[in-house]
């Protein structure tokens, strides 16, 4: 503000006439101590100054460049601090001050130069046994961000690696990653002025996959015999079984480390299903595909035919086999089961008459019994169908011969 200054002389006993007046005006100080925040906060750069005596308000300018005068006015305030939070992430900016008084602005201030912190990424999760064979990344979108980065660290690499890029906001893991270990992600934002700092770690792993079972079909009349192949990962493996393919008739059997069981809690007649879960260090696998196995029915035994008791069939017998639903009949022209072919199935008695048997000729018997399955070979017996009688039998009587 400008002023008039007059003078006048004083003496004790008086004092002289007033000079002529002479305008002045005190020079607006130019403001100080501007500072700007270097990547301190990544929603914004912080400008603070010191307050200044009579200033009624003050000016920031933000340049892309060391020249006011290519700047832009970002803030009017009364305070002293702004928040830029439309700087774009890690791009040098100079901030520019002056004050304004009732009688006009101060001079601007010296450049201070700040920048904005590129943020990393937040909401980063990996998922946790989802999926046997890939594990999803995912993360919050960030405006600006033009590629995001997926960093893995596992305990058997030691460190962290690339894994790969995303323009989106997920991210699926499957390369060289195996069940029964845990992998730690992190995610780097990549903005035009440069690339974030690591996301905070989001550990994921994948599900255990199942083995795929096999079961005997009537190897033995006391056991049934599993086997599957070795799973990745497994710690242990826990085996089911069910009277249908449907996993909710499962029951849990038992757990082993070996990559075979043998079950003895059968029954001859009952068809069972198998299921091999797979266990590792992180979680458990889902019911796989199952496979069905039963034991063998008893051989069968006392097996009779006849010998020539009938003209007109061999009559075969034989006693019960626990557990069978019908019967076979076979029937060979030697003892060795591989002459022998089935000439009746699904017999539900305890007998059957071979009304085909060549009569005269003896064969040999066998019986097996099924259900499930098929019995093993029992001992044979040998029969033999009757001879018709002769019929129309005719002889002559009193003949004479002649002379």
């Amino acid at each position: 503000e400008t002023y008039s200054y007059f003078v006048r002389a004083a003496a004790p006993a008086c004092t002289g006439e007033w000079s002529e007046g002479a305008a002045g005006s005190r020079t607006v100080p130019v403001p100080t101590g501007l500072n700007a925040s270097d990547g301190t906060f990544s929603e914004c750069v912080y400008i603070s100054w010191p307050a200044l005596p009579g200033a009624e308000s003050y000016e920031l300018v933000r340049s892309a460049e060391d020249d006011v005068s290519l700047g832009e006015t970002i803030a009017e305030t009364t305070g002293t601090s702004w928040s830029d939070t439309s700087a774009a992430c890690a791009l040098t900016y100079y901030y520019y001050l002056r004050a304004n008084y009732s009688a006009g602005s101060s001079p601007w201030s010296e450049a201070e130069t700040g920048f904005r912190a590129i943020p990393a990424p937040g909401g980063v999760s990996a998922t946790h046994g989802t999926a046997t064979a890939r594990i999803t990344i995912s993360w919050d979108a960030l405006d600006g961000a033009t590629l995001f980065q997926i960093w893995r660290y596992s305990e058997a690499r030691g460190r962290n690696e690339l894994i790969g890029t995303s323009t989106s906001t997920s991210y699926n893991d499957s390369k060289n990653i195996q069940a029964g270990m845990k992998y730690t992600y992190r995610v780097k934002a990549v903005f035009p002025t440069g690339t974030s700092a690591f996301s905070d770690a989001a550990d994921g792993w994948l599900k255990a996959s199942s083995p795929s079972v096999s079961a005997s079909d009537g190897v033995s009349t006391s056991y049934i015999t599993l086997s599957w192949s070795e799973a990745t990962g497994a710690a242990t493996y826990l085996i089911y079984r069910g009277v249908s393919s449907s996993s909710d008739s499962a029951a849990l059997l038992t757990s082993t480390t070996d990559y075979a069981y043998t079950d003895y809690a059968v029954s001859g007649g009952t068809l069972y299903y198998y299921w091999v879960r797979t266990v590792t260090s992180l979680d458990t696998s889902d019911f796989g595909s199952s496979d069905s196995g039963y034991v063998a029915l008893p051989r069968v035994s006392r097996v009779s035919a006849t010998d020539g008791a009938y003209a007109d069939k061999v009559a075969v017998s034989w006693s019960a086999v626990s557990g069978a639903s019908s019967y076979e009949v076979w029937r060979g022209t030697s003892e060795e089961t591989n002459s022998a072919s089935r000439i009746a199935r699904n017999v539900k008695t305890l007998s059957y008459n071979d009304t085909d048997a060549a009569p005269g000729t003896k064969f040999w018997y066998w019986v097996r019994a099924c259900d499930v399955g098929t019995g093993f070979w029992g001992a044979s017996d040998s029969g033999w169908r009757l001879l018709s009688a002769p019929s129309a039998l005719a002889a002559t009587t009193n003949l004479v011969d002649s002379v």
